[in-house]
């Protein structure tokens, strides 16, 4: 229970310093990476304390390769359309 109550504190913070980054894409997808990382080890250790079906973790390991494949590709085409990854280039106000 203490190692849940660690990974869900660990998991607060990387949110708010997910929120809270505003410089650059990169950080913010390495910190978004983080995240989905500690909710896959949150889920095992879940899994494993209450003998539940592995199908879950699979299928959310999954959805997270596929998160960084395509944050990766868009990360990629804005650094060749723009050549930079500030958040600050971007006018979102339109």
């Amino acid at each position: 229970m203490v190692i849940l109550f660690f990974f869900l504190t660990l998991f607060m913070f990387l949110l708010f310093l997910f929120f809270s980054s505003n410089t650059r894409i990169l950080s913010a997808l390495l910190i978004l990476e983080s995240l989905v990382l500690i909710s896959l080890v949150m889920v095992l250790v879940m899994l494993s304390t209450t003998e539940g079906s592995m199908k879950i973790f699979t299928l959310l390991m999954t959805l997270a390769v596929a998160e960084a494949a395509v944050a990766l590709s868009l990360l990629l085409s804005i650094i060749k359309i723009s050549g930079s990854d500030t958040i600050r280039m971007f006018n979102l106000s339109t």
